[in-house]
């Protein structure tokens, strides 16, 4: 976990491989799925809290955590991949 206001690439990295996340770590809300964020983003330091999410994420469909992840991974490649982040620097320059 990561304190807030930071932004941390091994989430993005574990979800592009296929993870579900579970974080609290608010900054991912602009990729999470509006009906998945209860979820994925838990208060952070609030262990029942977490423990709601869990419960939450172990009552998804197998095919509906696929479906998030999914879309979460097309957006992580499409606006913070190494390939974009180059273009956005080269810009820069």
């Amino acid at each position: 976990m990561t304190t807030k206001g930071s932004f941390d690439k091994t989430i993005f990295e574990s979800i592009v491989c296929g993870a579900f996340p579970v974080v609290a770590n608010t900054n991912i809300a602009p990729i999470v799925p509006m009906e998945y964020r209860g979820a994925v983003i838990f208060a952070e330091g609030d262990a029942q809290d977490m423990a709601r999410v869990l419960a939450t994420v172990l009552r998804l469909s197998p095919e509906q955590r696929q479906s998030c992840v999914d879309t979460m991974s097309t957006q992580i490649e499409s606006k913070h991949s190494l390939s974009v982040l180059i273009d956005r620097l080269t810009q820069l320059v």
